[in-house]
């Protein structure tokens, strides 16, 4: 792939959608449709983090006229500096759409061994 962004969901949707036309594309026409999915699940990403914060913001100012009444001074500075730091967080920050490395399979391993121990 030509863009680190790009997952591999990506280019199982580009296949399928090929697959769906019954056409064969080749390595490049994969890669462009690809990276056309990557850069739709981008901004659907961010739509729904913009969605969040603001909705937060919104809840947050219509929750503190009755709570400031109801509450002491110390609440109150406590409840402005949440407000404070949920309006400096970014949506991007909200959402992170980079997974990050796969997990080893080392590591999947000792999760399911975890996991039946449990259970």
């Amino acid at each position: 792939m030509t863009q680190a962004g790009c997952w591999s969901i990506d280019r199982i949707a580009a296949l399928n959608l090929f697959q769906i036309l019954d056409l064969a594309p080749d390595a490049q026409q994969l890669d462009l449709a690809a990276e056309r999915f990557a850069e739709h699940r981008r901004d659907a990403y961010g739509w729904a983090a913009r969605r969040i914060h603001g909705g937060m913001i919104d809840r947050l100012d219509a929750a503190s006229a009755p709570y400031f009444e109801r509450h002491s001074d110390a609440w109150g500075d406590g409840f402005r500096t949440a407000q404070y730091e949920v309006m400096r967080t970014r949506p991007d920050d909200l959402i992170a759409p980079d997974p990050g490395p796969a997990p080893t399979k080392g590591k999947i391993l000792r999760s399911m061994i975890r996991q039946s121990r449990q259970a």
